[in-house]
């Protein structure tokens, strides 16, 4: 799905809505890609039924998720556009450590910065800025079970037993079945002012700025469930 707009409306005050938007030209500000397009998922199901225990059913429901991560923005941590909204100008993308447009603190600061740039999706901005949400969070995959089991009680009552897990590739591998995502903005490229002649001062890199976990409902970890209902 592709999806565009001109102000994402992430806040409910106007003047944070329009003051902290990730952007590098003032008020020359044109459609991008939307924080909340999900550009690809896929949803696959497996069900397959069997009788264990006499001839009451026992089904196994497999169903898989893969999605593409959220867009985000690569800005400045600092403010090039000096509006006082720190962490929201877009990222000039040097073209190596002799760039016109740029001061480095320092050669090795120079090389991780480069380093950074040339072996991410940053390099195809070299030379300019890089577009708002031009980028994407890592992809998202889970993987989920049900087992339930019918139990038959007297003519026309039954018991269902279900066990549910959820997240099994990280009950598989701990390294697995984990939700990152950055946040709309990753303040990647350290900024610590403009010098007299207009230069991008540029002091340091931080390629895994806002890169979180998210746990907070258990989307990272996997989880058991086990119940039952009385169905006549």
């Amino acid at each position: 799905m592709n999806a565009t707009d001109v102000y994402a409306l992430t806040s409910a005050q106007s003047e944070s809505a329009y003051g902290r938007m990730p952007k590098n030209d003032g008020e020359n500000i044109t459609a991008q890609r939307s924080n909340f397009m999900v550009e690809h998922k896929f949803i696959s199901s497996l069900d397959y039924t069997t009788q264990l225990i006499g001839d009451n059913d026992t089904r196994f429901s497999l169903v898989y998720v893969a999605k593409s991560g959220e867009p985000y923005s690569v800005t400045f941590d600092g403010d090039s556009m000096t509006d006082g909204n720190d962490g929201y100008d877009l990222a000039y993308i040097p073209t190596g450590a002799s760039d016109s447009k740029v001061e480095f603190a320092s050669d090795a600061v120079a090389a991780a910065v480069m380093a950074h740039v040339n072996g991410s999706g940053l390099a195809g901005y070299r030379g300019t800025y890089a577009p708002r949400n031009a980028f994407n969070s890592p992809w998202i995959r889970s993987l989920d079970l049900r087992v339930t089991q019918d139990i038959q009680v007297m003519e026309g009552h039954k018991v269902i037993v279900y066990l549910d897990i959820t997240n099994i590739l990280n009950l598989i591998d701990d390294e697995s079945g984990i939700v990152k995502e950055y946040g709309n903005r990753s303040r990647q490229i350290e900024l610590s002012g403009i010098s007299a002649d207009g230069k991008f001062q540029i002091s340091g890199v931080d390629p895994d700025d806002s890169l979180y976990v998210y746990n907070e409902n258990g989307q990272s970890a996997y989880q058991f469930n086990l119940g039952f209902k009385y169905q006549f």
